[in-house]
């Protein structure tokens, strides 16, 4: 029997989209007795809930990577590339943009995929104001110009938007019409589908398992995919390594870097290293009443030891993070490499007032990585006579925290990555001030300055004109001791040593899943 598992990593403790559907070829499989062969995806976390709407969470966002189609993708250098949409103009003032829908896509019930299904779509996410709404705060509405031309319109200029669409799926607005009921379809769409993707469900058990059938009208269709897919929840890195050692499992993704020795020098086992956007962060409560002196930020990012991080709890699978913005992409500012003084740090809090201080500080549960930082944080920061309170939490309580700066804690530790390859879009929501007491400012700052070139560069059509104003808000936000960022980690895939075409991609961090081969 041939098993591929995936475990993808929830980041931080805002789930980012971290998603993977894989798309192995060749021989293998359970045979259900007909020939069929079914590959099987372990999730991590629970997926209570199969509307797309929500696909800024990791969990949700596989099994709608799968049964469900978006306007644009990019590639794997962070280009923006055809998908549903063929081509699109952005208007000169960033206000407007036209598509135009590849002819003869068909829904998994042979409906025509049409840009009625474009404009009902984005109007529902707009209704409904969750998950990928977040992201596409600027849209206004939409008109279908006919069947395979659609135009959208903006509330203010937004560069980032077009980028923002490789984040919404596209609903078969016939079907879900019909139950629609009073939520938008919600209570629906929560154990049903309405998809064009290239498999379509065939049953879905919460908080327990989903299977998918290959939709054999699919318009990049391939036989050489499996014909089934089933995809149960699962977590523990540990529990991976053990199963692929037994030889239950045949691919490990965004493995912990101790769980991943054992296969380095074993022949019937591959590692392969690719780019991870997520980093690690310390997030500091600007708002807070003696964290909002940039001096005792500064003296908490300058006791961690992180070298000692690097080395000791990614094992050197890494790197010792250099900017607000990870350096995958093309567009960040670099700065020199941050690095432990505790003899500066004392001399600030001294200054500041803030010797003996006590704080607490946040982590997600499940992940062993952040809480080695948090007990390393907590450590350092003793050294320094600083008291630090170490709690973990879930993702519901930890966006609950941040309604109100009152309520955020001092310091959380975080993984965190963008769930598109835009700049814009990971500056603007987690540092222009309007999204203070939101949940998406985690560190409640506030700087007139950022602000403005944050709305400046979302305006400007022109790409490098664009990244110089990120380039600017970054060096503002890195001055400002704002959030402190730790530690950018490799992404550590382990395949069956005849599985190949393991790929980065910026949508689908963990692995491209288009290129998976097995033989």
């Amino acid at each position: 029997m041939m098993t591929i598992f995936v475990r993808t990593r929830r980041l931080g403790i805002a789930s980012a989209a971290l998603a993977l559907v894989l798309l192995p070829t060749g021989c293998g499989g359970a045979d259900s007795g007909t020939g069929d062969r079914k590959q099987t995806i372990a999730l991590s976390g629970t997926i209570n809930t199969l509307d797309p709407v929500l696909s800024t969470q990791i969990q949700n966002d596989t099994p709608s990577g799968m049964m469900y189609d978006i306007l644009i993708d990019y590639d794997a250098k962070s280009n923006v590339t055809p998908y549903l949409a063929e081509s699109w103009k952005v208007s000169p003032d960033v206000r407007s943009l036209h598509f135009t829908l590849r002819q003869g896509v068909t829904f998994h019930d042979g409906t025509p995929v049409t840009a009625d299904d474009v404009v009902y779509t984005l109007n529902r996410v707009k209704a409904l104001g969750i998950g990928v709404a977040s992201l596409t705060s600027s849209y206004a509405s939409s008109t279908a110009i006919d069947s395979h031309n659609v135009e959208i319109k903006l509330s203010r200029p937004d560069s980032s938007f077009l980028g923002a669409l490789s984040r919404v799926y596209i609903l078969n607005s016939k079907l879900v019409k019909q139950h629609e009921g009073s939520d938008h379809a919600q209570a629906w769409l929560a154990s049903h589908e309405a998809g064009s993707g290239a498999y379509a469900l065939t049953s879905f058990k919460p908080g327990s398992s989903i299977e998918t059938s290959r939709y054999a009208k699919y318009f990049d269709f391939k036989a050489s995919r499996p014909e089934h897919f089933v995809l149960p929840n699962s977590e523990e890195s540990s529990s991976i390594r053990d199963m692929l050692l037994s030889g239950d499992l045949d691919v490990g993704v965004t493995m912990s870097p101790a769980d991943v020795e054992p296969f380095r020098k074993n022949s019937s086992y591959k590692v392969v290293e690719l780019p991870f956007a997520a980093q690690s962060y310390l997030v500091f409560n600007n708002k807070s009443p003696v964290l909002s002196d940039r001096r005792v930020r500064e003296a908490i990012t300058l006791s961690y030891d992180y070298k000692g991080a690097l080395s000791s709890i990614l094992r050197g699978n890494g790197k010792i993070a250099t900017g607000v913005v990870p350096s995958f992409f093309s567009c960040h500012a670099e700065f020199p490499t941050p690095a432990q003084d505790q003899g500066r740090a004392k001399q600030l809090l001294k200054e500041a007032g803030a010797s003996g201080r006590t704080f607490n500080l946040v982590y997600p549960e499940g992940l062993s990585e952040l809480k080695a930082q948090a007990t390393l944080l907590q450590s350092n920061l003793r050294d320094v006579g600083l008291t630090v309170s170490l709690r973990s939490v879930t993702f519901a309580a930890y966006l609950g925290m941040l309604s109100k700066p009152q309520t955020t804690p001092d310091m959380a530790l975080v993984w965190d990555a963008p769930l598109y390859p835009d700049p814009g879009q990971m500056l603007y929501s987690k540092f222009d001030s309007k999204f203070v007491g939101t949940g998406a400012n985690y560190s409640q700052y506030s700087n007139p300055r950022v602000d403005k070139l944050l709305t400046q560069a979302l305006s400007d059509p022109s790409e490098s004109d664009r990244c110089n104003l990120y380039k600017q808000a970054e060096t503002i936000i890195h001055d400002d001791y704002a959030i402190a960022p730790l530690l950018n980690g490799t992404n550590l895939v382990v395949t069956r040593a005849d599985i190949s075409g393991v790929t980065f991609s910026p949508i689908h961090p963990s692995v491209n899943p288009l290129y998976l081969k097995v033989g």
